[in-house]
């Protein structure tokens, strides 16, 4: 009995993906899990070009072959032969092939009956697999039938191109057509790498797409003037000159050292997460400290409005949160003392205590931070290990990697929303 991709899929434990992949190789020769699997190409639906792969039963590892002999195993059962399947355009040519030319298959190579059925079939008109009626030719039909003798139904396959993938022209068909026969081919690749430097360092200084290619196209246009090149139209100059947009789209992830120059925050939010577990942790064993700046107005006893600042203590372990408000009365913002102040009314409270590590930002109001591995030694003290610190910095630009900016943003969508005076963010936006 046979299995189909997904059978084999269910069967084996893996995605279909990797199935598909596993019978592509052992129908290749290559053994899969240290056993050679028997595998055909059979015509069906979806696949490449419609080709679809099935696996023997038999020749699967043994805990899989027990698997399907099960009586109730009903995905081993063998495939419904009314099953409709779509012929691929290979296999239609194929058929084609053998049905046109049954009698000049029969002959043999370099015979006289051969030689007779060509020039028979030479000159008629058939219609092909595709539909297409076409007209026989002598040499065509040698072709075929050498290749189909020589290596079987693959040879009536189309040959790929043997410079597939590689580029056909240095800069530009204008430009390699102008200049061919004056300069060789060494000159040709000096000028093509440097005017592609040129748009890789225009991308990263923040060029927009036309700008690049405007200062692209003067670049060339010099670098060929200085090479030997003097047209009489500068129009025709700057025809030839012209710098592919294909050329330009493909150093636009360039783009991303520009915005790592001048965006650091931004860069670093694009950058691959890890999601940690916290099932081994206990309580206070890490506490993450920062300031969110609430965007709720309240005012002054002397009539003026401002906005306070929250000062969060989060617990990893079990996601409490220790909250104090500070409300600044005068120009300035958060202070040591005050992150201070909050600290010790953590550190005082039943519900919390001190932690026994601490992660910060680098502000200046997290200074004192330096100053509380004594006070936490209190605690838990580092048998073996001096000198070590229990106070953490947080990388720069790095906001994802502290729990406590998620919470910060949901207690800001979901309560400080609702709270007269609230401005949000953008004080500019009009909707606020």
């Amino acid at each position: 009995m046979w299995l189909n991709v997904l059978e084999f899929a269910e069967r084996s434990g893996i995605s279909p993906r990797k199935a598909r992949q596993a019978l592509q190789r052992a129908h290749a020769g290559k053994p899969w899990r240290k056993q050679i699997l028997e595998v055909r190409l059979v015509d069906g639906t979806g696949g490449r070009s419609g080709l679809s792969y099935d696996v023997r039963a038999r020749s699967l590892p043994r805990d899989l072959q027990d698997f399907c002999n099960e009586p109730t195993s009903h995905e081993c059962q063998p495939a419904n032969p009314t099953r409709r399947s779509v012929p691929s355009e290979f296999s239609r040519k194929v058929n084609w092939f053998g049905q046109t030319f049954a009698a000049l298959l029969e002959t043999e190579p370099g015979s006289v009956e051969r030689g007779t059925v060509i020039a028979q079939l030479q000159g008629n008109t058939v219609i092909d697999w595709s539909g297409t009626p076409i007209v026989l030719k002598r040499r065509t039909l040698y072709t075929w039938i050498k290749q189909y003798e020589t290596e079987g139904p693959v040879g009536l396959k189309r040959a790929k191109r043997s410079d597939r993938g590689k580029s056909r022209c240095v800069i530009s068909r204008e430009w390699d057509r102008s200049v061919s026969g004056r300069f060789d081919d060494e000159t040709k690749s000096e000028i093509a790498d440097g005017l592609r430097q040129q748009v890789r360092g225009l991308i990263k200084g923040g060029a927009t797409g036309k700008i690049v290619a405007v200062l692209a196209c003067e670049y060339l246009k010099k670098v060929t003037v200085a090479n030997g090149i003097h047209p009489d139209d500068l129009g025709e100059l700057d025809r030839i000159c012209k710098v592919p947009r294909a050329l330009i789209r493909s150093e636009q992830h360039l783009k991303k050292v520009y915005r790592h120059k001048n965006d650091r925050k931004a860069s670093d939010d694009d950058r691959p997460r890890v999601k940690r577990a916290i099932t081994s942790m206990q309580p206070m064993d890490c506490v993450v400290m920062d300031v969110h700046h609430i965007n709720v107005l309240l005012k002054r006893q002397n009539g003026t409005t401002g906005t306070p600042k929250l000062l969060g203590f989060m617990d990893i372990a079990t996601r409490r949160v220790w909250c104090e408000l500070v409300f600044i009365e005068t120009r300035g913002g958060v202070r040591n003392v005050d992150v201070i102040e909050a600290f010790v009314a953590m550190a005082q409270h039943s519900a919390f205590g001190l932690p026994k590590t601490l992660y910060c930002d680098n502000g200046k109001e997290y200074l004192f931070a330096d100053f509380l591995d004594d006070a936490m030694q209190l605690l838990v003290p580092n048998v073996g290990e001096p000198g070590k610190s229990r106070v953490i910095r947080a990388l720069p630009y790095n906001a994802s990697a502290k729990p406590i900016e998620a919470w910060f943003g949901h207690f800001e969508q979901q309560f400080l929303k609702t709270c007269p005076g609230y401005i949000g963010d953008d004080r500019m936006n009009p909707k606020r």
